[in-house]
This record gives structure tokens, C-alpha cells and sequence, in this order.
């Protein structure tokens, strides 16, 4: 099973980044955006678990989610991966709870590593997607130098949520299966 783990954005905030969304859409013709339904932030992502290795990744997250007292996260942005020479996501970055979602992710990682279960060896860095970019485009540069994401308001995060991700040619469709709550 495709899935991950991540902190879900509630519908006030994904109201707010709808709309910086909607002003960069007309700046980036190209550009695949993510659904304002499904934005979040990912802490781990598994390309192909087994049901018994979902549990295990389920009882990493609830291990690791009750070390974290709940914090809150503001975005801001913008930002791109890898580098501006070769920009293939925009993103907005966290104004507030950057450290904090790190030590989740660190602590949720630890459970998985000592269960036997894959983690990303690339260093973590906590990012909104806002779209996959297809091209290179001078319009990214503006974007980022404009400085114009304003922050968004803040949000209490509380649990984690494993997701099921299921592959449409229209996009992937993020499903809801476990969620566990922070420092519990």
C-alpha cells in the first residue's frame, strides 16, 4: 500500500493558501497544483507497505506523537526544490513550528527505523506543496523574490494521520486510516 504520515491543514488555513494558490496559478500556466483538500505535511512516505507493515508504521506514529506536545504552525513562503536553477516544486515554508514538526518527524522516524520499516535518508525539511513545476520558468525567480506569501494564520497541530495514498490519472487521492494524537 502506498501511504504516509502527515499533519493535516485545517479548512481555515487551506482557505488562505487557496488563495495564494489562486493568485499564483495565472503567473505559473504550467504548473500542477496540489488540491486545496489535500494539502499537509508530510513526516514520512512509504512507496509499498504491507498491511502488517502499515500497523508497524501506525505503532511508530503513536509512539512518536506522544513524545510531541501539541505546537502550532504558521506558513509562510515561498520557496522551490531542489534550487532556483532547476525548480521542480514550489512550496511555503513555516513561519512558526518549524523545529517542533522536526522532532516529530525525528521521533516517528525512530519507531520506524527500529521496526525494520524504510525512512527518507535525506534530511527533513518542512514544506507546504503548492505545485509541481514541469518547466523552468523566470516567473518562479519573481515569485520567490516578490516576497508576497503572507503568513498564514496559526494552527494548533494535535495528532498525526496515516493516510492511504491511491493513484488516479486525474491525481492521487489521499484517504484518512489512523490518527494518532500528540502527547498522549
Amino acid at each position: 500500500m502506498r501511504c504516509f504520515l502527515a499533519v493535516t491543514v485545517p479548512e481555515e488555513v487551506r482557505r488562505e493558501v487557496d488563495q495564494v494558490i489562486r493568485r499564483l496559478r495565472s503567473r505559473l500556466p504550467g504548473a500542477r497544483f496540489v488540491p486545496v483538500q489535500s494539502l499537509h505535511l508530510t513526516l514520512h512516505f512509504f512507496e509499498d507497505l504491507d498491511e502488517d507493515q502499515v500497523l508497524r508504521a501506525g505503532e511508530a506514529a503513536r509512539k512518536g506523537a506522544a513524545q510531541v506536545a501539541p505546537f502550532d504552525v504558521a506558513f509562510q513562503g515561498p520557496g522551490v526544490f531542489p534550487d532556483l536553477a532547476r525548480p521542480r516544486v514550489l512550496w511555503m515554508g513555516l513561519e512558526r513550528g518549524a523545529w517542533q514538526l522536526e522532532a516529530l518527524q525525528r521521533a516517528i522516524g525512530s519507531g520506524l527505523r527500529l521496526l525494520g520499516l524504510p525512512v527518507d535518508a535525506r534530511p527533513y525539511s518542512p514544506h507546504l506543496t503548492l505545485a509541481r513545476l514541469h518547466a523552468p520558468s523566470p516567473e518562479v525567480a519573481r515569485i520567490i523574490a516578490d516576497r508576497d506569501l503572507r503568513s498564514t494564520t496559526p494552527f494548533l497541530v494535535t495528532d498525526v494521520v496515516l493516510f492511504e495514498s491511491r493513484l488516479h490519472p486525474q491525481g492521487a487521492e489521499h484517504l484518512p486510516r489512523l490518527s494518532f494524537p500528540l502527547g498522549s
